[in-house]
């Protein structure tokens, strides 16, 4: 009961609290990278998950930063999301391959992976408003989509992992954009004249957490491993259990010939 009445005095207070940038990502999506980069070039502390559970991901590098917090949670429970949040917070949605993130996630078993689908399919985060449903599930990839595809249009922008390894200056330009922040141009040309410097560091620290398997080098790695007809079942299952986040926002993820995966 304790637990239940801290929960809805801490959500409750969050409706009156200025608004924060939240940036939100399934497991193994490329959170570390981009977090690290935004908070370079705005300025701004990194907290990972909002409440009683914070954790300073980056271990201090950049806590003597001025211009406020950027708040990342792996899942809308530790972002403590309620269904008014969208009037609230301006949100960031970083969308990897489903295949690549939940094949990461699940040991590169593919059969997990169709199973883990079945049972996000059945959860529906946004289908209650008890306070609740904040701790019946994690690391929930699809209920991410869910509340990036609720979020009020003008306070949210999504962030394709892969557009951002390929390209990642436009990405940030932006973001600066989304969150009015265009005074810190000069501050985005520094950081890419030190990216050299930045990638080091930042890869040296998520390898000590556990680490890349492809180094952001080939966008299709944990898919090659298991094939084209294993991921063809991924695939359809994901479009079948979620027809409308998949139409929106990841047709772009599905095979259509062998040749991709040489």
């Amino acid at each position: 009961m304790r637990v239940l009445v801290f929960l809805l005095l801490f959500t409750s207070s969050l409706c009156a609290r200025e608004p924060e940038v939240l940036l939100l990502a399934a497991p193994r999506s490329g959170m570390h990278w981009i977090a690290y980069s935004l908070c370079t070039v705005l300025d701004k502390n990194f907290i990972m998950n909002r409440g009683p559970t914070e954790v300073d991901l980056f271990e201090g590098h950049f806590r003597s930063n001025t211009s406020g917090v950027i708040y990342g949670a792996h899942n809308p429970k530790d972002l403590w999301i309620e269904k008014d949040g969208e009037k609230h917070d301006k949100l960031i949605l970083i969308v990897r391959n489903y295949r690549e993130a939940l094949l990461r996630h699940f040991k590169s078993n593919p059969r997990w992976v169709l199973a883990e689908l079945k049972e996000q399919a059945k959860f529906r985060y946004l289908d209650e408003s008890s306070a609740l449903t904040f701790i019946l599930y994690r690391d929930h990839y699809f209920n991410n989509l869910r509340v990036y595809d609720f979020w009020d249009p003008s306070k949210r922008l999504l962030i394709y992992y892969e557009d951002f390894l390929v390209n990642p200056r436009p990405i940030l330009e932006q973001v600066l954009h989304f969150l009015g922040s265009t005074d810190r141009f000069d501050a985005l040309n520094t950081y890419f004249r030190n990216l050299e410097e930045h990638s080091t560091y930042c890869l040296g620290l998520y390898d000590s957490m556990g680490g890349s398997h492809s180094k952001g080098k080939d966008p299709l790695f944990h898919t090659k491993q298991i094939g084209f007809e294993m991921a063809m079942q991924i695939d359809q299952e994901a479009e079948a259990l979620f027809p409308h986040l998949y139409n929106n926002y990841l047709k772009r993820y599905k095979l259509s010939s062998r040749s991709e995966l040489q």
